[in-house]
């Protein structure tokens, strides 16, 4: 039963987020989806789903090309920009605290997952 709830990529996604060495420190969202393994759409679903239930923060940095400025081949686009997460802090102390305790404790972490899904589910 426990491998079946470690497959959950929320688990995953809040385990790692967790395991970040402080507390300030965000994660890239193309560095949450090479460690999970796991594709951009369905990382961008469950991320928004922990963001939406409130365990989960981001911040997205703007880039912009200044050599797109200078080329008329190239479309400049200011839009493109970089997303990165980690846990809400008052979150983030829970489930450091459950991670020591042992293994059986990702049920847990499993019902905070499913609770997350359910509050946007019906939101």
């Amino acid at each position: 039963m426990l491998a079946i709830l470690n497959d959950d990529p929320r688990i995953k996604i809040i385990m790692l987020l967790a395991e970040s060495p402080a507390n300030d420190i965000y994660i890239s969202f193309r560095t949450i989806a090479r460690r999970i393994g796991i594709n951009y759409s369905k990382l961008r679903h469950y991320l928004s789903q922990l963001e939406a239930a409130g365990l989960v923060e981001s911040i997205k940095i703007r880039s912009t090309n200044p050599k797109a400025n200078n080329n008329n081949n190239r479309i400049n686009n200011n839009n493109k920009g970089y997303t990165y997460y980690k846990l809400r802090q008052e979150f983030r102390e829970t489930v450091r605290k459950v991670l020591n305790r042992g293994k059986i404790t990702i049920y847990y972490l499993y019902f905070i997952s499913l609770t997350a899904t359910l509050i946007c589910f019906y939101m």
